[in-house]
């Protein structure tokens, strides 16, 4: 826990207005009124993972005019009555949703969406001619299958067992050769430092608490000159859609994608391709590079 913030001009003092159930006698402790910038470094966490907390959770707090303020004791007291299980059960549910999806997984997805990012791909960021190419959030293979097809080598990651096993039954009736699949946590990136040439990542992002994170993980995973390409979506407003799906983010602004990368040592993130599908919903392609 971070050192308290600064804020002595907002201090205000429970002098000895005891709370209901409190021994009589006994002053509360004194409380701190918080800015959104002091409540987010109470919480040891960046402006933006707060933002988002008060999006997704049920904060003690109050917004007057077009400023949020909190109370450091509410915020502490909220803290403290969390429940690691009910996240292990979100993500449990998260799993239980692909794996049951995945069968039919790819009849329900647009083939112009999937052949126009094979295309991309192959044009802004080829695999490599010897290496090793990470899926990241492979679902049932569309990108490692294009890879095998390719002679290339690739480890495809997710963390549905469900998806997983898709993809490997679909490799072996196409008879391709050279998929290494891997069941991982969410947000984990299992693989050693500087182990893979390429990374991608296909419309998994989203579906993830800390993007940002991962993104520092596929960094490291990446030797020098590697190269990354994320397919994403692009924010949207439609609530139904992020929950039927388990995402974690209604889509993810192309700035704040492009800063991630390049808080991970990524060189000139770029748009490289974009689509729309039949619900309006438009998607992107941002490539970049970690620096030889």
């Amino acid at each position: 826990m971070s050192a308290e913030p600064r804020g002595d001009a907002h201090a205000v003092s429970a002098g000895s207005h005891a709370h209901a159930g409190e021994q009589v006698g006994l002053e509360a402790s004194p409380d701190t009124i918080l800015t959104l910038e002091e409540a987010a470094s109470l919480f040891s966490v960046s402006m933006k993972t707060f933002i988002k907390l008060l999006r997704d959770e049920d904060v003690p707090a109050r917004k007057i005019g077009r400023e949020w303020r909190f109370s450091r004791n509410a915020l502490i007291g909220w803290l403290g009555t969390g429940r690691s299980r009910a996240y292990s059960d979100s993500e449990q549910e998260a799993k239980r949703y692909f794996d049951a999806l995945a069968p039919g997984y790819e009849s329900q997805q647009d083939a112009n969406l999937d052949a126009g990012l094979r295309k991309a791909l192959e044009q802004h960021c080829p695999p490599p001619e010897n290496g090793l190419s990470l899926d990241y959030g492979a679902g049932t293979g569309l990108i490692s299958r294009w890879l095998a097809a390719g002679h290339h080598r690739v480890l495809a990651l997710d963390v549905s067992s469900g998806m997983l096993t898709e993809l490997n039954r679909q490799a072996a009736a196409r008879g391709l050769f050279g998929i290494e699949t891997r069941l991982c946590e969410t947000g984990d990136v299992p693989v050693a430092d500087g182990s893979v040439q390429c990374v991608y990542a296909s419309l998994c992002l989203h579906h993830l608490p800390d993007p940002a994170e991962t993104i520092r993980s596929f960094g490291k995973s990446l030797s020098p000159g590697g190269s990354i390409a994320i397919l994403e979506l692009d924010p949207h407003a439609d609530e139904a859609y992020r929950t039927a799906n388990h995402d974690s983010w209604s889509g993810i602004p192309r700035d704040e994608l492009s800063a991630w990368l390049t808080d991970a040592g990524f060189a000139m993130p770029r748009i490289a391709w974009e689509s729309s599908s039949p619900d309006g919903k438009t998607f992107y392609l941002i490539v970049s590079a970690i620096p030889v």
